[in-house]
């Protein structure tokens, strides 16, 4: 209940579209929302694509790119695809609206 928490408590909703690599092309999506640990994307098109993949990304009116990996997808009734993508390395500016996160290491 914690961690679903979390999720929902900093997701901001976000409009513009970006481009994904998936299935050795590029792909144009809508976003849906970001975090500090993701985002969510619609594609307006059935996409088949094994989850767990690592894949890269660009979203220009955020300045953010980078490599994403596929944590979930949904098919949705109208041939388009909802996709879940966690952060693992990016360059960005700061999101206007989220608190920044740093990870620390041992």
């Amino acid at each position: 209940l914690f961690f679903f928490f979390l999720q929902k408590e900093y997701r901001k909703r976000m409009q513009g579209s970006g481009r994904i690599l998936l299935n050795g092309q590029y792909h144009e999506f809508n976003m849906v929302n970001v975090s500090f640990l993701g985002l969510m994307i619609q594609l307006n098109k059935r996409i088949d694509v094994e989850e767990n993949t690592i894949t890269v990304f660009s979203f220009k009116p955020l300045e953010l790119s980078g490599d994403v990996r596929i944590i979930w997808l949904e098919h949705l009734p109208n041939d388009e695809t909802l996709m879940g993508l966690q952060f693992l390395d990016i360059e960005s500016t700061v999101i206007k609206g989220l608190p920044r996160f740093t990870r620390q290491t041992l």
